[in-house]
């Protein structure tokens, strides 16, 4: 199974490598310089037989030049190996990561405008938190109106009464108690309220006690 060396191991090989390369670069240049010398001297002379030991030098330094340059061939070479080591290493430790999160990690999306504290209080406008500002306004009754049909009512309940039955009745049976009577008059608007999204007013103020709630 492949196993990738660790990056210490393949940065001390990298700098061995890198710096035998200097090396020889160090020492091409002098035999370089060495070899122009030689070539300058070798115009020079007069004799045969320094001629012939000059000829041997800058064979010999021709054969180091061709052994240097071989040296940084192969140093040159190491090198590469090693970038694409490196590179072929961050690629596998790349698909491990990603073998390991399929999936990217989800962030909720941020607001883009700050806070700012003279911002007006959020309130929710929704059902009846619509309206709350109005909640004091409430609708006015008609109470007179009330009253004189209430007394209608009565007047033609005792009419009734007054002429008479075939079976006596009590009083107590005939006219409805007043818990009876408040609850006959709350009981469809509680029932309203519970059935009916948007009531009017009027109906709510015989319902539960109405309370805004504002978030600040």
């Amino acid at each position: 199974m492949f196993s990738a060396r660790p990056p210490e191991e393949i940065a001390n090989e990298s700098a061995y490598l890198e710096l035998g390369l200097r090396t020889q670069y160090c020492k091409k240049l002098s035999v370089y310089q060495e070899y122009a010398a030689t070539e300058a001297k070798l115009q020079t002379v007069e004799t045969a037989q320094q001629r012939r030991s000059l000829r041997k030098r800058l064979s010999t330094l021709r054969s180091r030049r061709y052994s240097i340059e071989n040296q940084e061939k192969a140093l040159e070479a190491g090198l590469c190996t090693l970038r694409i080591e490196m590179r072929n290493n961050l690629a596998w430790n790349l698909a491990r990561t990603q073998s390991c999160c399929p999936s990217p990690v989800w962030d909720p999306p941020r607001p883009d405008t700050p806070l700012d504290a003279t911002s007006p209080p959020f309130v929710p406008r929704w059902g009846f938190f619509s309206d709350w500002k109005d909640a004091g306004k409430l609708e006015k009754v008609d109470e007179t109106g009330e009253e004189s049909s209430n007394e209608c009512n009565v007047t033609q309940f005792d009419g009734g009464v007054g002429q008479g039955s075939e079976g006596s009745v009590s009083p107590s049976a005939q006219e409805p108690s007043m818990s009876d009577t408040v609850e006959g008059i709350q009981e469809p608007s509680r029932r309203r309220s519970f059935d009916d999204g948007t009531l009017s007013l009027a109906e709510r103020r015989l319902s539960l006690p109405y309370i805004p709630t504002e978030w600040i």
